[in-house]
């Protein structure tokens, strides 16, 4: 888990977690998810957290989430809410 960025508790907590979900990584929430995209934590780029997920292909390879899989909850002021499109389960972080 070499990052060069410093995380708040809450994220050490969710990395201090074993890796013990059935594609290797640490399980996660949908809500877990969308507070890691959401406060910058996860997606595609350097540093950042990489989150994972068996996707809509017919094969069985875990894929990474992308701020696209994250849909912002348009009934709250931009920010305050998001859910993550339930079509992509497991979740998991791939240290």
């Amino acid at each position: 888990m070499m990052k060069t960025r410093e995380y708040p508790d809450v994220v050490k907590t969710i990395l201090a977690r074993s890796c013990n979900g059935l594609g290797g990584g640490i399980p996660l929430t949908r809500g877990e998810v969308a507070m890691l995209f959401m406060d910058g934590y996860a997606g595609d780029g350097p540093g950042l957290i990489d989150i994972r997920s068996q996707g809509y292909g017919e094969d069985n390879d875990w894929d990474g989430l992308t701020y696209d899989d994250i849909l912002d909850n348009t009934d709250e002021p931009p920010g305050e809410a998001a859910f993550v499109w339930t079509k992509r389960e497991p979740l998991e972080l791939w240290p």
